[in-house]
Parts: C-alpha cells; structure tokens; sequence
C-alpha cells in the first residue's frame, strides 16, 4: 500500500511540474515573447509582454489552454501555428493585430474571441482549424485576407463586421458546414475562391454594395441553387440566379449547384467573365449568343460534362485554361473571326487553376 501511494505521489509531481509554465521557459526581448521553450499544457504568458513574436510557441503540441496579458498588442506570423491541442484562447481587448498563419492548423481549437481593437488579421491566420463552430468579427475589422479560415471543415455560424469591405482570395474555402451567410452592405468585392467548396451552401445574398466577384468565388458549391443581389449595384442577379455585370454585357457567375443541364445566354451578352461556369459539372450544354466577343480565362474550367459548343462568329478571343478540364468535350467549330485562344484553353485532366 506504501508503495502504491508513493507511485501516486510521484504521478502527481510528474503532473504538476508539467502543468504550468515557468518563468526560465520564456525567451523575452524588450517586451516580445521570442520563444517558448517549456512543455506545459497550461501557460500564462508574463504581463510585460506586448507582443508575442514569430513563431514563439510554433508546434507546441503540449499547449492546451493560454492566457494573455491584458496589455497584448500583436500576435505574430505563426506565433501558435500547429498548437494541435490548444482548445481555446482569450484575445484581451488591447490587441491591434493577428499575423500570417498565426493560429495555422490549430485543429483543437473550438473557440475564440476577437476584441473590438483588432484591425487586422493575416492571411491564413486559422486555416485549418477545424473545430472552429462559431465566429463574430469585430466591427474595427475591414478586411478579411487571403484563406483565413479556409479548410474549417466544421464552421457553421459567421458574423461579419458592417465596416467590411473586402473578403480576401480563399478566405472560406472549403468550410464545408456553411450553409448560409449574411453579407455586409459596406461588401465592395469577394475574392478568388472565396467560398469554393463550401459544398453546404444553399443561397447567398450579395449587397448592393458589390462591385466584383473573384474567378471561383463559387467553385464547387454543390447545394448552391441560388445568388441574389439586394438593389442596385454593379452586379444584377437574374431570376435563375445567374450574375450578370450592371449593364447585362458580362455574365460574371452562375450557380455551380443549378440542376440543369443546359443553359441559354441572352443576346447582348459579349463577355463570359473569369470562371463564370467554373466547376459546373452538370452542365452538358450552352447555347452562346451572336453579340459575343470574348470567352475569359478558366470561363468553363471543369465543366466535365459539356460535350460540344458552338461558338459564335463575332468571337476574337478564348482565354487561358477556358476550356480546359472539359473531359466530355468531343467537338469545337472556331469561326474565323478568332484572333487569340490563351495558354492551355482546352488542356486536358492536369489542367488546373
């Protein structure tokens, strides 16, 4: 029995000694945390730190819960990157700034809050953090850059600021659980891929506010049966849910998820725009219009089912990748008014964007 309780006493050490951070495991240069050199799970971070820098607690995968100093002004590139069992933080209020990749595949992390001071976060600060559920940004925030929380596979509810005016390239790609979202009328443009593969999302509402869409922003949206434009802007919705520019010259987007097979563009049209019907695996068919001028890049990249397509004379130029990946495509008739077909137009399966 002695022997037995002198184990338990031992464990408990062992477990103590590892539960906590000790001063001597921080490496601190004139207020920025360099480096975390300790193994514990439960880490408090010294109040005179003001920042913590690059990559000062990369892959520690002991790190399960961290406070911060309530004086905290930035968190660096990579600063918790690949923490894999950090579960939740608590940014403090003083905080201005998230840097690139700063939380890159924290995939334990179920929570996390974001104070009304930030003003920006980096590109893929949480990608990959796939048991984020649930996220609100703060009103400070105007941006969202380049694949942020691209790959947060299990991300149900976004919140986004009224002050937004830009989503960046990828930013919610592949949030796979994302059925809908309430775009801000402040919203100026959707990056590329911005919500490629959000394979959940049913409809979406763009803003008045719109003025571009990204090549992709859609891509392989497979429930999405529906985009809708709320009032004037640079965008118009038409009933079928297909995006046309304003003045009805360019078609801009159409929905990946449309359950039909074939489809008619309207005269007046002279302009199929950068992925327009990128990823459209059900369309076998699409009848182009005389007032054609030209076909962008990556305008049909993946549309695995299209088999043939007359394009119109009147048509100068093809873009790069436009056609490429059209794997049930046996046929193409070029009228003789075509000046330029771009690189790799009708590439075959290695073709990609």
């Amino acid at each position: 029995m002695k022997k037995y309780n002198l184990l338990l006493c031992v464990m408990f050490a062992l477990f103590c000694t590892g539960a906590g951070a000790q001063e001597g495991d921080f490496v601190i240069q004139e207020g920025v945390l360099i480096s975390y050199n300790g193994g514990a799970r439960f880490v408090k971070v010294p109040s005179h730190v003001t920042s913590i820098g690059d990559g000062a607690f990369y892959g520690c995968d002991t790190l399960v819960s961290i406070t911060l100093p309530s004086n905290l002004r930035g968190i660096g590139s990579e600063a918790f990157s690949r923490c894999t069992n950090l579960v939740a933080i608590s940014l403090p209020p003083s905080l201005n700034s998230i840097g690139d990749r700063a939380f890159y595949r924290c995939e334990s992390l179920v929570s996390i809050n974001f104070p009304s001071s930030l003003r920006a976060i980096g590109d893929q600060a949480f990608y990959g953090c796939e048991s984020l559920v649930a996220i609100s940004l703060p009103p400070s925030l105007n941006s969202i850059g380049g694949e942020v929380f691209s790959r947060c596979k299990n991300l149900v509810a976004i919140k986004l600021p009224s002050s937004l005016n830009s989503i960046g390239d990828g930013a919610f790609a592949w949030c796979e659980s994302l059925v809908s979202i309430n775009l801000p009328s402040s919203l100026s443009g959707i990056g590329s891929e911005a919500f490629s593969s959000c394979e959940s999302l049913v409809s979406i509402i763009l803003p008045s506010s719109l003025r571009g869409i990204g090549r992709g922003a859609f891509y392989g949206c497979k429930s999405l049966v529906a985009i809708h434009v709320d009032g004037e802007s640079g965008v118009y919705a038409s009933k079928d849910g297909v995006v046309f520019n304003k003045a009805f010259t360019e078609l801009i987007a159409y929905p990946a998820g449309k359950a039909a097979s074939s489809y008619t563009i309207q005269n007046g049209v002279v302009s199929i725009g950068d992925g327009a019907f990128l990823g459209c695996t059900n369309l076998v068919s699409i009848n182009l219009p005389d007032s054609l001028i030209s076909i962008e890049d990556y305008a049909f990249w993946f549309c695995s089912d299209l088999s043939s397509i007359n394009l119109p004379e009147g048509l100068v130029s093809i873009g790069d990748y436009a056609f490429s990946r059209c794997e049930s495509l046996v046929s193409v008739s070029f009228p003789s008014s075509l000046v330029s077909i771009g690189d790799n137009a009708f590439a075959g399966p290695a073709g990609a964007p």
